[in-house]
């Protein structure tokens, strides 16, 4: 930004801090460029404005990290399911350990006794709901049951039907939730409509590309 100063008041601009970049010298008896009056109520609204923008900007980063932050109680049917399935085991496993996903046996012990699950361990449980769902319903239909199929009994370790029940409904209450934050959030800022504040994605809560340790 140029500042137009006279040839007598250089010193003292430069003596400020201003470099001789900066100014513009005039001519004796040369007139200074009308500079705009200051105006109180445009400055308020910036300031306002600038305001509105802190707090969109806070609310927008705690939308980003509230998942991680987000946690689960088991409930009993589901404790106690697990804890049957660890007693089947107990003398007839037929679980594979030290694969991808795991026996079950360890997510089991953390289920019966109630230990809380974070908003990752529930990704990761849905997500072994969703991956062995249709070889689950296959062993079934062949007439297997927990006393002879390893694949039964890894889905009952880790809650069973009473599991997988509950992992949905709270991974899809959690999503509903988030939409809806979404949606005030562009209402709020008015882009309700044009979708200026796209930058969530309601594919935050799918779960197929998690690996499964347990």
């Amino acid at each position: 930004m140029i500042t137009y100063v006279y040839e007598d008041e250089v010193n003292e601009y430069l003596a400020v801090g201003f470099s001789m970049d900066q100014l513009h010298v005039l001519e004796p008896g040369q007139q200074k460029p009308h500079e705009p009056e200051f105006n109180q109520e445009i400055w308020d609204r910036s300031v306002a404005v600038n305001e509105i923008r802190k707090i969109v900007r806070g609310v927008l980063s705690e939308g980003v990290e509230f998942d991680n932050n987000k946690s689960f109680t088991v409930p009993p049917n589901v404790a106690q399911r697990a804890q049957e399935a660890l007693n089947n085991v107990s003398s007839n496993d037929l679980t594979q350990s030290g694969t991808n996903e795991g026996s079950g046996k360890s997510k089991a012990k953390e289920l019966a006794t109630k230990q809380t699950q974070t908003f990752d361990m529930m990704r990761r449980l849905k997500s072994y709901f969703e991956t062995n769902q249709e070889a689950y319903n296959a062993e079934k239909a062949a007439g297997k049951t927990v006393r002879d199929s390893g694949l039964i009994q890894s889905w009952e370790l880790r809650g069973g039907d009473s599991g997988k029940d509950w992992v949905i409904q709270q991974m899809g209450s959690l999503k509903q939730s988030n939409l809806n934050t979404k949606k005030n959030l562009r209402k709020a800022s008015g882009t309700e409509n044009n979708k200026g504040m796209g930058i969530f994605s309601t594919d935050i809560m799918k779960t197929n590309n998690y690996r499964i340790h347990k």
